[in-house]
């Protein structure tokens, strides 16, 4: 039996745990899984190199220690074993038995061949699937995921806000890159309108159940987002269980990260934000200064300069009044880009 790329295939934490079911004491575990963890790898195809990826499975080849770690992880296999003598060698094993009836022969190496198998397939259940990767190993949110995977790419993943007992646990999308990463995304929305952008037709779509009142006519969606172009919302009464830092993207204005002062998008407080342009899609000399003040109106969220008027981001949801500002100048005016392919806009929340 040869196990292909066996020495690539190990899970660093079952080898860890492994290791204490030997009777490793915590110091000799702690090392070795310090030794296995935080290496990375990428891919070079000529002059093009692909992110630095986690290494989650595998023992590092050319290594004194690599065999030993291997030989560890298999030892077990010869428990499970019945009538075949079992020889080892690296990644490949024997199975030997003797007999004067070669149907006996096959029968016995077959029978043992499925329990090694058996073995195979529950180390493989044992092994713990990297955080996010199901409902069972959701993490609270993606600046959790993060903060345990740094190097994790931005993807879809499985969170639980509460922490509870994952069973409401959901899935969602986290921008891994953006200003350090480690956000997730909570809505993403389009515009009923684009074309005539000033026409009180005109108004982001759909809306989150965030508390505007009752005259907000665009559709509600609770559905979480699971990419940019995605149009739903997280339902709002989880975004402040994932964090107070806010990060407004839009392909026709400029990105924001807003942070809370005594005014907050996720508690539904108006007051004094910290807000700081990350990326320019208007040209910065057609641009303000990032807003300071966020207020809520009848149908939505509004993010301003300072006074009223000086609108920024104005996230309306009422096709009969008003319209969804996305000024670059703050000055409520129609200086969004134009002619844009898809127009849409995305609200991220993170803890930090």
């Amino acid at each position: 039996m040869d196990l292909s790329k066996a020495f690539d295939t190990l899970p660093h934490e079952l080898i860890v745990l492994k290791l204490k079911e030997y009777g490793a004491d915590e110091a000799t575990t702690t090392l070795i899984k310090d030794y296995l963890s935080n290496r990375f790898q990428r891919v070079r195809l000529k002059d093009t190199l692909s992110n630095w990826q986690p290494i989650c499975n595998g023992v590092p080849l050319g290594s004194i220690l690599s065999p030993l770690l291997f030989n560890i992880f298999m030892n077990d296999l010869s428990y499970a074993i019945e009538k075949c003598t079992l020889s080892t060698y690296a990644d490949d094993a024997q199975f030997f038995y003797a007999d004067n009836q070669l149907s006996k022969i096959e029968e016995t190496i077959n029978n043992d061949l499925s329990n090694a198998d058996i073995w195979l397939a529950r180390n493989e259940k044992n092994a713990p699937p990297p955080p996010g990767s199901d409902q069972n190993s959701a993490v609270t949110s993606c600046q959790t995921l993060y903060d345990q995977s740094p190097t994790t790419s931005s993807g879809v993943y499985w969170i639980d806000p509460d922490g509870g007992s994952q069973v409401n646990a959901f899935e969602a999308y986290c921008d891994m890159e953006t200003d350090g990463g480690g956000w997730t995304l909570v809505w993403s929305y389009s515009f009923t309108n684009y074309g005539h952008f000033d026409y009180v037709s005109n108004a982001i779509t759909p809306r989150p159940n965030w508390l505007v009142k009752a005259k907000a006519d665009v559709p509600v969606s609770t559905i979480p987002p699971l990419n940019e172009t995605d149009y739903n919302a997280v339902n709002f009464s989880l975004w402040k269980q994932l964090g107070r830092q806010v990060l407004i993207k839009s392909n026709i204005n400029n990105w924001l990260v807003c942070h809370s002062e005594n005014g907050s998008l996720v508690d539904w407080q108006e007051g004094d934000i910290n807000c700081t342009i990350i990326k320019y899609v208007a040209e910065p000399s057609k641009s303000s200064p990032a807003p300071s003040k966020l207020y809520f109106l009848n149908h939505g969220p509004m993010f301003a300069l300072g006074g009223l008027w000086s609108i920024y981001y104005y996230f309306d949801g009422h096709t009969g009044q008003d319209w969804p500002t996305h000024d670059p100048l703050g000055r409520n005016m129609v200086n969004q880009k134009k002619n844009v392919v898809d127009p849409h806009g995305n609200i991220f929340i993170r803890a930090k």
